[in-house]
């Protein structure tokens, strides 16, 4: 009675619980409040304008900036574009000859009976 699929699907079950209310007590997560801390507040920084301190400030700035990256480059200088004519492709092989192959000589006609020979 032991071996019936009934039996041991139940097992299975059971044994899946157990080893789930195990888990779950063992492995307890304690979760921190949403609003623990409040936020940090926001620094300001002014540098004295006209100063080396805000010169490199401001250098900084125009080289890191972010918006620089959305802003599509210079088009290239019109020279390189007179390159690319209707089609500047060209494949290696357009030069290439074939070799001629000579006509074939007509072969003289066979009497029936007689072998050819090449």
């Amino acid at each position: 009675m032991r071996e019936h699929p009934v039996w041991r699907g139940l097992a299975i079950l059971l044994a899946s619980l157990l080893g789930h209310v195990v888990c779950f007590f063992l492995l307890q997560v304690s979760y921190p409040p949403t609003i623990s801390r409040p936020p940090v507040p926001a620094r300001i920084y002014l540098p004295v304008p006209g100063s080396e301190e805000a010169r490199l400030v401001a250098l900084w700035a125009e080289v890191t900036d972010p918006s620089r990256m959305m802003i599509s480059p210079e088009p290239p200088p019109r020279r390189g574009l007179d390159l690319l004519g209707p089609n500047p492709y060209r494949p290696f092989f357009a030069d290439y000859e074939p070799a001629r192959v000579p006509a074939a000589a007509p072969k003289a006609p066979t009497q029936p009976g007689r072998p050819t020979v090449p």
